[in-house]
């Protein structure tokens, strides 16, 4: 049997340092990412915002996100501009600091996706 299926990946940051900071493979391999939120854990500092971006477009899943703890993206912050893309190898979401560098702070990150396995038979 083949499968298709809906699902959720998350990923904590380290502490928020310099221009970008990498939630590490967050998209998984053979996904297609219909998107991705962020909860701001710990308040960020140094940068007056920051975007959630995949590398390619840097705010291609929010812009000018708020610093304080609890701020959480949600999907209106991504569904009327996004485009659905296959990434064939696992990618990091970036978030991407505005004015300045991070100094400080932690969120986590969490891509929910579609991918499909092998048919075994």
């Amino acid at each position: 049997g083949s499968l298709m299926r809906i699902a959720k990946k998350t990923v904590t940051s380290a502490a928020l340092s310099g221009a970008t900071t990498n939630l590490t493979a967050l998209i998984p391999a053979g996904a297609i990412a219909l998107g991705v939120i962020v909860r701001v854990l710990t308040t960020i500092t140094g940068a007056t915002s920051f975007t959630i971006g995949d590398g390619t477009t840097a705010n291609k899943w929010g812009n000018n996100i708020a610093l304080t703890a609890g701020t959480t993206t949600t999907g209106a912050d991504f569904l009327a501009a996004s485009v659905l893309k296959l990434y064939p190898t696992a990618t990091d979401v970036v978030l991407t600091a505005v004015t300045s560098n991070f100094t400080a702070g932690v969120v986590k990150g969490v891509c929910y996706y579609i991918d499909w396995t092998a048919m075994t038979s």
